[in-house]
């Protein structure tokens, strides 16, 4: 049988659903509008419109009856209907239709004619070589262009349709042939739905319709037809008879099973020569049973000690058995006495327990007591405080009264002073005393101003260093309060971030939010008006194979679509959000995508490269529907993982590479564009999705929150510290400020006082008047004498509140008496309870002492009980067992008191004396040394038939090739003068006569023509000395007469009337329709660069071209 071309490795299966192509490729883009050449002018046509775009092929199928339109274009099944090529030779595109019967494509030389013959045969599977028009598939593209496209149509109607139920009326096959020599196979039913994608599937299509698109019989190629008769030789005819009728195959399948024959009659040969061996082999196996026979008895005695040796070792073990419950009774009696002991110190405990709760009970009465003293004692300090504090702010009031008394006075003994001076001065003569004496006393005064200014510069220094003190400060103290408040939020988020791990750890769910749940009820509560429930999140579907590469590859996937939905249609994305809205549910990432069963077939193309780590390696997607929806949406399938950057760079920053992204172990991503290098830090935060670990993420959280926690206690005693030192500025702030106050006072007394001098200064002259001085000292006396009544109140109110101190530290002391008494009493108590303490620490550890005894001895029995269980159980498992093999019953056994270790002894000695009998004879037993002489035996007996049915077979087939071949060459004798009489009939129609001259010894076949039959000087040439519309002419008969032998829906004939005059080349074309129409159910494509006139026939479609824009 023809061997089937190979399957390319890189086709898709045909069920397999293919990635949405996200846009058309450049071929694509290009194939939109061609060029079409229409009257002489370039015209870009709308594809869409194909009776305007195909419109460079004119048929004269145009003017006729529709009706016989119909007819022509319906042919047998696998017949051609119609071929589209685009970018493919000369055509940029171009579609022709067929008649199912006679077509004629003419046209110029150059308008393509040809090219629909080759896109014909290499749209259907042929090799390039066939055509003749180069050895690589790619040099059919159309120059400048980077692929082509060939889509043949076949008819599939009728009794004999290929896969009808699958195909309909029609098959289309589309080629496209890419620059490189790569390219892919589409089969289309006749709506156009792809139905499969391999030339496995053309292959079935061509040998179930007998398309013989590489026979050269059926499809005569323009340079075969040109160099057939002129250059080819007898052999090279005789072949071509030989191939075009299949008599080539056959006489090949032939020799195949005559060569086949050969073989098996010498595996015959042979295996003759072994029958000798075989049955000498038999004879040695049957002496050697006879051997191992007496064999028998020794096994049997060996055997009978085997029984005896496996029930005296449940005998032994019996015995130990014994002897462990012996010692259970010991260790049960000594876990008794244990106890009671143990029972004795309990009760001591509890007795001196409820000592101890008494003492403690007592010692905390005495606390409160104490408690209770302590605050009293506090309360008689507080107010013994704020009677000192009364007693002190009398004080300085008082003194606050004297001193203004004293200044009163001085006022007052000045200005008396004064009016003396100023009476005085009156009576005295000379004024210039009384001037110098003001002069004098004003000078002093503007030392006391000058003084007076110094120190209140002084003081505003101070008071301004004081001020930027307290701005720093009450910064400071600002700062921290923000890093409180900034850590308080922190501790709350780490508390908040606890419970929602302890509530994922109950629910994985609660990992991609946490009103997942909720989500998932909704979507549980509306599945019926979902076409396809939504299936999510997306992470939830996601395995890590390898958990150290987590943030890797949630930065590659992305956080937030791992958290998203996919849903099957628009529809339901919108209730679906419709739905989220209505709960006030944030609406996550939706991805809209086709419900999918199967996984993409990824091209391995859009793979990195198989010895690079890439996500898909090591990530599991357990839904194909996921699957599907991640490739679309992150395309992560093609995405690389490295652990070190540098190794990371080294390959996507190489020169030409074409991997230009990759992520890192710690999520960061390393990338190139446009030749920048670029790198990005991982901007994770919060735990893994994919990596869970809720025991770790807890720990951490715990963790966490201490630290936080710490950290706000330490920043709160900081900011207490702050404000405290603030306070502290402020009240230094008020002091100063204080002191500035009165130091102004001062200076204002001062500067009235000069004032007043100089006024004297200015008025001396006039008398002087002291009546309002007078006055003055009056009001001034009234003013002392008022605070001396102030004063002496102060004095009553002082020494009422030194009463009241006096009392209240009598009572202070008193209280405190109470208080030493009580601490007394506690640390009395306090001593009663360390010794109850001791005594019961001493008890605690003779109970430790007593209870570790008790455990020791409880695990002592307890792996006693388990030696015992296991004994026990071994004993059960002993019994089982012998009970099971073919162990003779303990009763049949007899005598057991050997001891086993001398039962195997003796056993060992046995077996060694077995052994060596055994390996003298090779170690089988009489069993195995009987089943091997029976067995080659029967081998024997299997080869003599085997290969006395193998004789049979050989010479059967040699009778049938014999008489096949005798058949076979009957039949080539018959084809061949068949094609003799054929081609003498066609050359009469010309009015010459000749013949097909076959020598099947020589496998030569010589051609000779004799021109004008009925002229009497008329010779017999041979085809070389005829001219070349003879020539075509004969080529053409011979090819009709071959054409007979032939079964084939379609042949097809390249430039027939090459060289023909018109004439011949009518008369040829005649005998073509003849034959043509002689077999109705054929389709017949001739190609010629003439046109044709004349009524060709309703059958007949003529097809006219011309030459495409070049």
């Amino acid at each position: 049988a023809p061997k089937r071309p190979r399957v390319d490795s890189q086709v898709v299966a045909e069920d397999a659903p293919q990635p949405r192509k996200r846009r058309r490729s450049d071929d694509e883009e290009e194939l939109e509008v061609d060029p079409v050449m229409k009257d002489g002018q370039a015209e870009v046509m709308d594809v869409s419109d194909e009776s305007d775009f195909f419109s460079e092929v004119e048929s004269d199928a145009d003017m006729e009856d529709p009706d016989d339109v119909d007819r022509n274009i319906q042919g047998a099944p696998g017949t051609l209907q119609t071929i589209v090529m685009k970018n493919f030779m000369c055509h940029a595109h171009l579609k022709v239709e067929f008649s199912g019967r006679i077509n004629f494509l003419t046209g110029p030389n150059g308008s393509g004619k040809s090219a629909v013959l080759v896109a014909i045969v290499i749209g259907l599977g042929a090799k390039t070589a066939f055509t003749g028009r180069g050895k690589k598939l790619e040099s059919v593209v159309m120059t400048g262009k980077n692929s082509c496209t060939v889509s043949v149509k076949i008819a599939n109607k009728g009794v004999d349709a290929f896969k009808h139920s699958l195909y309909g009326d029609s098959i289309t096959v589309e080629r496209v042939i890419r620059v490189g020599g790569s390219g892919t196979w589409k089969v289309m039913d006749h709506r156009g739905k792809e139905v499969a994608r391999t030339k496995s599937e053309v292959t079935q299509i061509t040998e179930h319709f007998n398309l013989q698109v590489d026979n050269p019989c059926a499809i005569l190629m323009q340079d075969t037809s040109r160099q057939y008769l002129s250059e080819s030789t007898a052999q090279a005819k005789y072949k071509f008879f030989m191939v075009g009728t299949k008599l080539q195959k056959i006489e090949d399948d032939y020799f195949f099973v005559n060569d086949q024959n050969e073989i098996i009659k010498k595996m015959i040969a042979k295996k003759e020569k072994h029958l000798t061996i075989m049955k000498e082999a038999v004879e040695k196996a049957k002496e050697e049973h006879d051997r191992l026979a007496h064999l028998r008895d020794l096994e049997t005695q060996v055997n009978v000690l085997k029984d005896t040796l496996a029930w005296t070792l449940v005998k032994e073990q019996e015995d130990k058995l014994a002897s462990l419950v012996e010692a259970e009774d010991l260790y049960e009696e000594k876990v008794k006495k244990v106890n009671e002991r143990a029972k004795k110190i309990e009760k001591g405990q509890a007795s001196l327990q409820g000592e101890i709760e008494h003492a403690e009970r007592k010692a905390a009465a005495l606390g409160e007591e104490i408690s209770a003293a302590t605050r009293a004692k506090a309360d008689l300090d507080r107010a013994a405080g704020l009677v000192k504090r009364k007693v002190h702010d009398i004080r300085n009031a008082r003194k606050g009264h004297l001193a203004d008394q004293e200044d009163y006075e001085r006022r007052r003994n000045r200005i008396l002073k004064e009016v003396t001076k100023l009476k005085n001065a009156s009576t005295q003569s000379g004024a210039a005393a009384e001037e110098q004496r003001l002069l004098a006393e004003r000078a002093e005064l503007d030392k006391a101003v000058a003084a007076f200014r110094i120190e209140q510069k002084e003081i505003d220094r101070a008071a301004d260093a004081k001020g930027r003190e307290l701005n720093a400060a009450k910064a400071d103290a600002a700062d921290v309060r923000e890093q409180v408040n900034a850590v308080r939020s922190r501790v709350t988020k780490c508390k908040r971030t606890i419970e929602q791990i302890k509530n994922q750890t109950t629910n994985k769910m609660l990992v991609f939010g946490h009103r997942t749940p909720q989500i998932h009820e909704l979507i549980k509560e509306n599945i019926n008006r979902f076409s396809t429930p939504p299936v999510g999140p997306i992470g939830m579907y996601l395995n890590l194979k390898a958990p150290e590469w987590a943030l890797a590859v949630e930065e590659a996937v992305g956080r937030k679509i791992m958290t998203g939905y996919v849903l099957a249609t628009h529809n339901d994305e919108r209730l679906f959000k419709d739905l989220l809205r209505r709960r006030n549910i944030t609406v996550p990432l939706l991805v809209v995508t086709k419900k999918a069963t199967q996984r993409y077939h990824l091209d391995e193309r859009s793979l990195p490269p198989p010895h690079h780590l890439s996500v898909l390696q090591v990530l599991d997607v357990n839904d194909p529907w996921v699957f599907n929806a991640l490739v679309d949406q992150t395309g992560f399938h093609g995405k690389l993982l490295f652990k070190d950057r540098a190794a990371a760079e080294s390959v996507i920053y190489a020169r030409g590479s074409r991997l230009t992204s990759a992520h890192l172990l710690d999520g960061s991503r390393v990338f190139s564009t446009n030749g920048s290098k670029n790198f990005v830090p991982c901007r994770a935060n919060g735990p893994s999705m994919l990596n869970f670990d809720s025991a770790r993420s807890l720990a951490g959280g715990v963790r966490e929150l201490e630290q936080a926690t710490e950290e706000q206690r330490q920043l709160e005693e900081q900011a207490q510290a702050a404000s405290d030192l603030v306070r502290k500025f402020e009240r230094e702030l008020k002091s100063i400020g204080a002191s500035r106050k009165a130091l102004s006072r001062q200076e204002s007394e001062v500067e009235r006082k000069r004032a007043r001098i100089e006024n004297q200064l200015a008025n001396r002259e006039e008398p002087p008047d002291i009546s309002e001085m007078e006055a003055n000292a009056a009001e001034l006396a009234e003013k002392i004498a008022e605070l001396s009544t102030e004063v002496e109140k102060r004095d009553e109110e002082i020494e009422v509140a030194k009463k009241e101190l006096e009392e209240k530290i009598a009572a202070q002391a008193a209280q405190s008496e109470v208080l030493e008494r009580l601490e007394e009493q506690s640390d009395h108590i306090e001593g009663e309870l360390t010794k109850l303490g001791e005594k019961s620490a001493k008890l605690a550890l003779i109970l430790q002492n007593s209870n570790a005894k008790l455990n020791k001895v409880n695990e002592d029995l307890r792996k006693l009980r388990e030696s015992k269980a296991a004994l026990e159980e071994e004993i059960e498992v002993s019994i089982t067992n012998i009970e099971k093999s073919n162990v003779c019953p303990r009763e049949a056994v007899g005598d057991l008191n050997r001891s086993a270790e001398k039962l195997d002894k003796l056993i060992s000695k046995l077996e060694a004396k077995l052994k060596a009998s055994r390996a003298v004879e090779g170690n089988k037993t009489v069993d195995e040394a009987l089943r091997e002489a029976l067995r080659l035996k029967q081998r024997h007996k299997d080869t003599v038939k085997a290969l006395v049915d193998m004789k049979h077979f050989t010479e059967r087939t040699d009778d049938l090739l014999r008489q096949r071949a005798a058949d076979w060459r009957k039949n080539r004798k018959m084809t061949a003068n068949s094609i003799h009489m054929l081609f003498m009939s066609f050359l009469s129609r010309k009015g010459h006569t000749g013949s097909a001259d076959f020598d099947h010894k020589a496998q030569t076949l010589n051609l000779s023509v004799q021109l004008e039959k009925l002229s009497t000087k008329a010779v017999h040439q041979s085809t070389n000395s005829l001219s070349g519309g003879e020539r075509s002419y004969t080529t053409v008969s011979l090819l009709m007469a071959i054409w007979n032998s032939m079964m084939t829906p379609f042949t097809a004939m390249d430039e027939f009337d090459v060289f023909m005059d018109q004439v011949t080349r009518k008369k040829s074309v005649d005998t073509l329709l003849e034959f043509a129409r002689h077999y109705d159910q054929q389709q017949f494509i001739f190609i010629t660069p003439q046109s044709l006139t004349g009524e060709m026939g309703p059958d007949v479609k003529v097809t006219r071209m011309y030459p495409p824009e070049r």
